[in-house]
């Protein structure tokens, strides 16, 4: 709503009360939303002499660079050889999503992700023009004994993780997590739904109750993952009726995989919500219901008790770790997008003068005699008193 109180104040219009309720209206009302793709390309995409190769290269390059690097980012730290294999696949993936799915997407800087990762885990602490210093960005060295006790110039770049995670982390039992002011409570899908459901369903059963997040780690070589599992349950058939189940299920997938060329992925689903501090039995009521709401979406089987909550809380995090603590299976990657959030509603504009929502509460941005738009056709329509002369 900035453009339009600069736009009045400008004019010089007494019109701020007005905007002041409807920015009241429309905050009671709406979800904030956001859904991000983060692409991956490891080493596995190089042959081994080009593996090799490159480590050793960097090694000679760090033993010829004489900056302390023991608490800072290794400006080495890249690989130069998957550079063009990852761009490829980061256009391709776009090029999928925009054109032929007409999915609203966006590609994000180095510095925006870092930004979004940051917010992730700790968005109270974060600024939203907040910037990473990172390789090739100017720096003024500094001295901090405190921390190294001794004399040592910083005079390369902070390490990331210490970056996009400034503040300390605080176990409080098996299911919470503190950050800041905010309490954390982690799970993840131990047992895949027997029943594939669209992310709608899942989305309208939570509704706009509390804050929730839901994160799908998708891998290749699914098969593989779940063998050796298969050859103990196989072995061990006559102890239990799962086992035998288990057994066949990988027999179905390698058919599938064999005779209709389906592509098998690895999945791990972990998912968070969170609250004020002072309100920890809403926390864990909220997580209780948010573990019930997954684990019938589909019949899957959830669990709440990460093991280790704190690593639980960042798998669920924006692209923040690889090492997520949910359960691996293998599953058809056809199936994967039905369960993805795609299908949520979208505005193309970012920002607008007028400000509407979906039918669940998304705020949906609109700018009128925008460049986006050749030509429109507005039919604005409500109940009398519902402010269609003030739009």
């Amino acid at each position: 709503m900035s453009p339009s109180y600069e736009t009045i104040k400008r004019l010089n219009l007494d019109l701020e009360e007005i905007l002041d309720e409807r920015v009241k209206n429309i905050s009671s009302l709406a979800n904030y939303e956001e859904c991000y793709i983060v692409l991956y390309t490891t080493p596995a995409a190089l042959v081994k002499h080009e593996i090799k190769q490159e480590i050793a290269d960097k090694k000679k390059m760090r033993m010829n660079m004489k900056a302390p690097l023991k608490y800072s980012q290794d400006p080495f730290a890249g690989n130069g050889l998957l550079q063009n294999t990852h761009s490829a696949y980061v256009e391709k993936i776009y090029e999928m999503l925009a054109s032929n799915a007409g999915i609203a997407c966006e590609k994000l800087s180095v510095y925006e992700a870092a930004r979004e990762i940051r917010r992730s885990i700790d968005d109270e602490y974060t600024a939203n023009d907040w910037l990473p210093s990172l390789p090739g960005d100017p720096i003024a060295p500094s001295v901090r004994k405190d921390l190294h006790k001794a004399e040592e110039w910083d005079i390369v770049w902070p390490k990331l993780n210490w970056q996009v995670a400034p503040r300390d982390a605080e176990i409080i039992d098996n299911k919470l997590v503190r950050i800041g002011e905010k309490i954390y409570c982690p799970g993840y899908i131990d047992l895949m739904p027997k029943e594939i459901f669209p992310f709608s369903a899942l989305f309208n059963s939570i509704g706009k109750k509390y804050p929730w997040r839901i994160s799908f780690f998708v891998e290749s070589d699914g098969i593989s993952a779940v063998t050796s599992r298969a050859v103990f349950a196989s072995i061990l058939g006559f102890v239990s009726g799962s086992n035998k189940l288990l057994n066949q299920g990988v027999k179905d997938l390698r058919e599938m995989r064999d005779s209709y060329n389906v592509t098998v992925a690895r999945l791990r689903v972990s998912f968070c919500t969170w609250g004020h501090k002072d309100k920890v039995e809403k926390v864990l009521a909220n997580g209780t219901e948010l573990a019930n709401s997954i684990s019938s979406w589909g019949s899957s089987l959830v669990s709440e008790v990460t093991g280790d909550p704190l690593a639980g809380v960042i798998s669920s995090a924006l692209g923040a770790t690889r090492s997520s603590v949910a359960t691996l299976s293998a599953v058809p990657l056809d199936a994967i997008p039905f369960m993805a959030p795609f299908s949520r509603p979208s505005s193309p504009w970012r920002n607008g003068s007028v400000l509407f929502l979906s039918p669940d509460y998304k705020l949906m941005p609109y700018q009128p005699g925008s460049s986006l738009q050749t030509t429109w056709i507005q039919l604005i329509f409500a109940k009398p008193g519902s402010g269609k002369s003030v739009l």
